[in-house]
């Protein structure tokens, strides 16, 4: 972001609306006040954009955004901050294709409803071997514990269904840029015909937190097509001794919505999963197999919230200077301060467990 605002030749949100701004709370008076199309310089306000985007707010970024684009006295910008608008403009428009596939139970079947978690599919096109799943539920745990117990990517197989030779083999982070956005891997070993897969896929979380966010979540999107974006060098890396053929993710996400917003009483999960097995798979196959696999994993995911509470959780997400929950602890005390007041206590400096 310094490097952005250099090449703008100003200071970090410079220009006398910004000046006065010595606290978040300012931002979000900032915000509102672009929201309500209060003039402010257009240096000022990409400045603004290109932070919102630095910090994972991609949708507040993108609203900003198109009110910097209805200005005639647009600097003249490098690549890279291009490429960082269009970025905010092609996952705005991933986070809006997502809540919208999520929202309507429109040509979907439902498979399955149980214990509280309701699963449906749609019927692959003639041809192609694209998986569509989606899921629903509630989870009894406060955001921080949710993302927790999937950030944590090598823990994985503490709760991943695994049983005998099936299920998740190894799971592990390839890379990240920033804290918000990481590649992640996995191997598992499935039922025929599906049998061993690997699977490689991009992790953004995009942070819909915000006051003026309707509604505010949290939302994580999946896409094996965006990893190079994030870690270039796995274009020209020689692959690795997986066994099994490469799967992808595409287009995937899901979405976490508190309960003081959704109005439930817990945590809501929405999940939509667009799986390329690389083979062509029947339609009764995904209604049996691929339902009842995505109905286990949710059971699973939702019984693993006991882990974020353990010793070996505890010493990553309570640690003061890690860059991922301190942001997330950070934002939260911003914008959700009900769900920071429910995750585990940031432990002292020096200390390297919560009973130091």
């Amino acid at each position: 972001l310094g490097t952005w605002m250099r090449a703008l030749k100003l200071p970090l949100l410079t220009g006398v609306a910004v000046r006065s701004c010595r606290a978040d709370c300012c931002h979000s008076d900032l915000d509102a006040a672009i929201q309500q199309g209060t003039a402010l310089p257009t240096q000022d306000l990409l400045a603004r954009v290109l932070q919102l985007a630095a910090e994972g707010r991609l949708m507040l970024a993108r609203r900003h955004l198109a009110a910097l684009e209805l200005r005639q006295d647009i600097p003249a910008m490098t690549s890279e901050m291009e490429a960082e608008l269009w970025r905010v403009r092609r996952t705005g428009s991933k986070v809006l294709g997502l809540r919208q596939c999520l929202s309507t139970e429109a040509g979907w079947t439902q498979s399955i409803s149980f214990a509280g978690i309701r699963c449906w599919h749609q019927q692959a096109q003639p041809g192609r071997g694209v998986v569509r799943v989606c899921a629903e539920a509630e989870v009894d745990a406060p955001l921080f514990d949710l993302l927790s117990i999937f950030y944590e990517v090598d823990f994985w197989h503490r709760w991943a269904p695994s049983f005998g030779h099936l299920g998740l083999k190894s799971a592990g982070l390839l890379g990240q840029k920033g804290p918000l956005r990481l590649v992640y891997w996995l191997e598992a070993s499935l039922p025929w015909p599906f049998q061993h897969r690997v699977c490689r896929f991009a992790v953004e979380a995009v942070d819909c937190m915000s006051a003026g966010e309707q509604p505010q979540q949290i939302v994580i999107l999946l896409d094996s097509q965006e990893a190079p974006s994030i870690c270039p060098e796995l274009l020209d890396a020689e692959s690795p001794e997986w066994q099994g053929v490469l799967a992808d993710v595409l287009d995937s996400g899901f979405i976490l919505t508190p309960p003081e917003v959704g109005g439930t009483s817990g945590t809501k999960v929405q999940v939509l999963l667009n799986l390329d097995p690389k083979m062509v798979v029947p339609d009764w196959l995904v209604k049996y197999a691929a339902m009842n696999l995505c109905l286990l994993i949710f059971l699973q995911y939702r019984a693993a919230m006991r882990l974020a509470r353990t010793p070996e959780f505890l010493e990553r997400s309570c640690d003061p200077k890690h860059p991922f929950y301190s942001h997330i602890r950070k934002r939260m005390a911003e914008s959700l301060p009900s769900q920071l007041e429910q995750a585990p206590a940031v432990r002292p400096e020096g200390c390297r467990n919560q009973q130091c």
